[in-house]
């Protein structure tokens, strides 16, 4: 998957030029500079792709029970938060 397929990150202004790929390896030699685990790391971006992979999906409003106060899921991208496995 590319940030291209992430609501959130549609949402807010992107840099032209700038390679995320770069950029995520700034990242990942800043975060061992200042001492953190490979272990952590991973933890850190798991909740990332998470909180990504959240934000697609889709809620719309029901009325299950007569109440007006449900919803329904209409796109689901959660499933794929349970993939985020760490390679071995």
């Amino acid at each position: 998957m590319s940030a291209d397929d992430f609501k959130i990150l549609n949402n807010i202004g992107r840099r032209d030029g700038v390679k995320d790929y770069d950029t995520n390896m700034e990242m990942l030699e800043a975060f061992a500079h200042l001492g953190f685990t490979e272990d952590f790391v991973f933890q850190i971006q798991r909740a990332i792709s998470a909180i990504l992979h959240l934000g697609n999906v889709t809620f719309e409003a029901g009325d299950q029970g007569g109440q007006g106060e449900s919803s329904i899921v209409v796109e689901n991208d959660a499933s794929k938060v349970r993939t985020c496995e760490r390679e071995k």
